[in-house]
């Protein structure tokens, strides 16, 4: 009896390629694996799962970034405002790389929906091993 380790509404598949019955011909497990594909639940794609948190750690990374130019326009000079300006400038960088990273996340997360969502591109997909 297969056995249904999904928790994200994939049970369908597990079910449709490991059923027991591995006597039936490659044409007839092909057409069922369709079926139950064709019936699946939707899940929701990656870049809408992480679309809130992306939003939220922009909006952060944008503040930050606009306190860091709000005290660069300090008008004193001194060794300790110098040390402040050196600081807020690695802080900017990093800021900077974050949001870069924020930028190549959500990038992954649309190629990993296109991929899930393109069909097998060919070889032993879905077929017998």
């Amino acid at each position: 009896m297969p056995v249904s380790v999904s928790v994200s509404g994939r049970a369908w598949w597990h079910r449709a390629v490991h059923s027991p019955d591995l006597s039936a011909p490659v044409h007839q497990r092909r057409a069922r694996i369709d079926a139950a594909s064709s019936s699946a639940p939707s899940v929701p794609d990656m870049a809408s799962a992480i679309a809130p948190h992306v939003r939220t750690a922009r909006l952060h990374v944008d503040e930050a970034r606009r306190l860091v130019l709000a005290a660069r326009r300090v008008e004193w000079r001194s060794p300790t405002v110098t040390r402040y300006l050196h600081a807020l400038d690695d802080l900017d960088a990093r800021l900077r790389r974050t949001a870069d990273a924020i930028e190549v996340a959500e990038r992954a997360a649309h190629t990993a929906d296109a991929a899930a969502t393109a069909g097998p591109a060919g070889g032993l997909v879905g077929g017998t091993w």
